[in-house]
């Protein structure tokens, strides 16, 4: 009698206690769950803040100090002109490379305020807006960038649009920039479900250790590729010019 007593009281023990740990993983997990919502709200709005600032930072660089040198440039231009027609040829040279040097500088500004808040980027419109980017590196005698995409683009996520959007801008720079290319070619398709974009150019290329010493625009592309489950590689052309390569298969 006293052993059945004891193991009713054992029994009655762990019953208890079995419901103490139930009841307190509910409420862990209850808990966890309250968190992760506030964390992703947070999240969310950490996000909206940012891209706030960075869509006024954009204007501003774009509505003042980008139109300012634009001012200057045409200032020095015009002045090189008429020093040129007064015979003062060395201050006219002078002058068209002032000129030249803040041209560079007010495309180096545009290159950031694009950057900052590239307008119009999602999932119904990546098109467009990735031909739109194009276009703005294709200047008459200077650069000629081209899109190529003759089919439609199954992009249904704005997250993987602006993603893919912001790989092919730090191309362009990297191109325009740092490679001083004269003919940049952005290909956009769809192999075998797979969105495939590339981005090729003439420019001087890169150096033979540059995967050991990769800036911050290599990184930070490599970064957004594998945020969205894509691959990047950078391909050597038989030119010995990279070819940047962007491989993002269908959602599982």
């Amino acid at each position: 009698d006293e052993l059945v007593r004891v193991q009713a009281d054992l029994a009655a023990v762990n019953e208890r206690l079995e419901q103490s740990v139930t009841e307190r993983t509910a409420r862990l997990t209850s808990a966890n769950r309250e968190l992760h919502h506030e964390f992703k709200a947070r999240q969310r709005l950490e996000q909206e803040l940012s891209e706030r600032e960075r869509s006024s930072l954009s204007q501003a660089l774009h509505d003042g100090v980008c139109q300012h040198l634009a001012g200057v440039v045409m200032i020095a231009s015009t002045l090189s002109d008429v020093c040129g027609q007064k015979s003062d040829l060395e201050m006219a040279g002078k002058l068209k490379e002032i000129a030249s040097l803040i041209r560079s500088a007010n495309n180096d500004a545009r290159d950031i305020a694009r950057a900052l808040h590239p307008l119009d980027v999602d999932a119904s419109g990546f098109v467009t807006a990735l031909r739109n980017l194009v276009g703005c590196y294709d200047v008459p005698g200077q650069t000629r960038c081209a899109l190529y995409c003759h089919e439609a683009i199954p992009v249904h996520d704005n997250d993987v649009a602006m993603y893919l959007y912001r790989i092919v801008l730090e191309a362009l720079v990297n191109a325009s920039r740092h490679a001083h290319a004269r003919h940049i070619s952005v290909h956009l398709g769809v192999r075998q479900q797979d969105i495939m974009l590339s981005i090729t150019d003439d420019g001087i290329g890169l150096p033979p250790d540059y995967d050991q010493s990769a800036g911050l625009g290599l990184k930070l592309m490599r970064y957004r590729a594998s945020s969205i489950g894509a691959t990047l590689t950078i391909a050597a052309r038989p030119t010995g010019r990279p070819a940047v390569r962007c491989c993002l298969p269908p959602p599982a």
